[in-house]
């Protein structure tokens, strides 16, 4: 047990947050300790004479940085040790193995009812005991790993020791992304230079001829690396390269006696892959406020001559963030799949209906002490997705009831539809919940004859789908715009122009060719049977007037029958053969020019 006069401190700490090697950790915890022992003499010096102090650490390597004055060791390694000196003298440190080190004991992990009978925990390694010289367990070789610490590492002796030359060995330029701040850098660095050869005080700012003197050694080290290419002979020939008094290789050219700047006609060649040229078409790529590559190359060339330099303004301006962001191109839409079923197989008009929304519109009030506050009306727009026909209709507002209404009307001029397609707007949704509560209800069920409505919502945030009623809702509207332009209508002017215009977009044809001997094929076809647009075929009609009129009879009736059928037949059949392999056509039309 351990002797009850004896007196006992300790104190722990957990890493830092920021990640740090083994070794520096150790040096931590030897900076700790040496913080303890002089806390711990000060509070007992007025009470009891001390004698000198000892110190053990495990980390050799801890240990050379503590003794190792004459080396000069990096910031973080540097304070630590100069702290730890100040506390403890250097002789007071020593080296203890980690098998004999009772600290590391609970560091490490072991079980209470065996450290109550670990020796090397209540009375330390058995050494203490004995006359050993502990100078002898000391560490004298410095380790490898001291090296990384050191301010003057072997490979910056090896750097100085090389045949290559330049301030890139000085500076690394791939850490810069801008010259002005690379340049602002390398003039520093100069001007402190100067100043500490002509002791001079400290300096105030950068002055221009510093900026001149850094770009200049910058040019020179550049241009180190083309003369150096084996290809320099056959550029300096094709180039007409001269070297200037500065020693700097300028473009020949035939621009000699041009009436413009001495950098114009003769501009400073660069290679093309140099870090130093990157930066150049930077700065002249946002002096021209990001421009284009002609801009941009025109603005290099007023000063410098880059080897096959357009090629390489292209990559710059290719990686460029800001142009990336304000001229890139959207995400491309997945491929579209094969359309459904209910597009391209015959079903009579309006079977499977697509509705939506577009506005609002303003119409004046028809009171006139209302003149001043305008009212908002929304188109609601319903497209049959076989025939493409449509059915517009006005709301005056967003509700579920005034849509229902509104489905009411169409329901009542154009039948009621199977299913109903539509975005994920809130009025559909509501909506078809009213109307599956209201085909679900025995009465309503009865009266339909079990045939109820299905209503599909498209896709949550997939703007490529709706497109069979998106469409039409920008044909309206350019019809509306193109019409109505900042006119104000009121409500049954505009309900009438709409109806005007629901017309016209049923009367558009399908497909239009050069060598069609017959009427274009329109949505009015499939549903009345001609064009609306067109006058009645009189000729036809008196026919039918003087068959009727003189034997009603059967056969005559289903003559006509079959004579209608017959039409209408015909009309679906162009619709497969005019429409669906139109629709084949273009959508291998657009694969093409996306794979080109």
């Amino acid at each position: 047990m351990p002797d009850p006069a004896a007196a006992y401190a300790c104190k722990t700490r957990v890493a830092p947050l920021q990640s740090q090697t083994i070794p520096r950790l150790e040096l931590l915890g030897a900076l700790l300790l040496a913080r303890l022992v002089t806390t711990v003499a000060t509070s007992l010096s007025l009470e009891l004479a001390l004698g000198p102090t000892t110190c053990y650490s495990d980390s050799q390597i801890a240990l050379f940085w503590i003794k190792g004055i004459t080396k000069e060791w990096k910031p973080f390694v540097h304070n630590r040790v100069w702290e730890i000196r100040n506390l403890v003298p250097i002789e007071c440190w020593h080296h203890c193995s980690g098998e004999k080190n009772p600290a590391d004991l609970p560091s490490r992990g072991v079980m209470p009812s065996e450290l109550a009978k670990n020796e090397i925990w209540w009375h330390g390694p058995t050494w203490l005991k004995e006359d050993v010289d502990i100078k002898k367990l000391d560490l004298i070789d410095m380790p490898s790993e001291c090296m990384v610490e050191l301010k003057s590492n072997l490979q910056s002796v090896e750097l100085v020791v090389m045949e290559d030359f330049g301030i890139s060995l000085i500076i690394q330029i791939t850490d810069y992304s801008d010259l002005n701040k690379l340049l602002s850098v390398m003039a520093h660095v100069l001007m402190i230079i100067d100043r500490l050869k002509r002791r001079i005080g400290p300096p105030c700012h950068v002055g221009p001829s510093y900026l001149s003197k850094a770009e200049f050694l910058w040019l020179r080290d550049v241009q180190r690396e083309l003369v150096t290419r084996g290809d320099f002979s056959s550029l300096q020939s094709k180039l007409d390269l001269f070297c200037d008094d500065a020693g700097i290789w300028r473009y020949g050219g035939r621009l000699a006696k041009a009436e413009m700047p001495y950098s114009t006609r003769h501009p400073i060649i660069l290679p093309r892959s140099h870090h130093y040229t990157l930066l150049i078409i930077r700065r002249a790529h946002k002096r021209v406020l990001y421009s284009g590559v002609k801009e941009t190359l025109t603005e290099v060339r007023s000063k410098y001559w880059v080897v096959k330099g357009r090629a390489m303004v292209k990559k710059v301006l290719h990686s460029c963030v800001i142009c990336k962001r304000f001229e890139g191109l959207p995400y491309r839409a997945p491929p579209p799949p094969p359309l459904p079923s209910f597009r391209v197989n015959e079903q009579p008009p309006f079977t499977y209906t697509g509705v939506d929304y577009a506005g609002p519109v303003f119409v004046r009030p028809d009171h006139p002490l209302q003149a001043h506050c305008d009212q908002k009306v929304w188109i609601c727009l319903y497209t049959c997705c076989v025939t493409r026909a449509v059915h517009i209709d006005l709301v005056t507002n967003l509700s579920c009831h005034s849509f229902l209404r509104s489905f009411k009307r169409f329901t009542s001029r154009r039948g009621l539809p199977r299913r109903m397609i539509s975005d994920n707007g809130s009025t559909f949704k509501a909506a078809a919940k009213v109307i599956e509560n209201v085909t679900t209800s025995p009465v309503v069920s009865k009266h339909l004859a079990g045939i109820g409505i299905e209503w599909y919502h498209n896709l949550e945030k997939a703007p490529w789908w709706g497109g069979l009623f998106e469409r039409l809702i920008g044909l309206t509207k350019r019809c509306l715009r193109k019409a109505i332009g900042r006119a104000q209508f009121r409500y049954d002017e505009l309900l009438t122009a709409i109806t005007e215009i629901e017309a016209i977009l049923n009367s558009r044809p399908f497909y239009v060719s050069p060598d069609d001997v017959e009427e274009p094929l329109t949505p009015f076809h499939l549903l009345s049977g001609r064009r609306l647009y067109n006058l009645p075929d009189e000729l036809c009609f008196h026919q039918i007037e003087e068959e009727f009129t003189t034997t009603l009879s059967p056969v005559l009736l289903n003559r006509r029958m079959r004579h209608l059928q017959l039409t209408l037949d015909k009309f679906w059949k162009r619709w497969k053969s005019e429409y669906l392999l139109n629709l084949r056509e273009r959508y291998q039309y657009k694969t093409q020019r996306r794979a080109d």
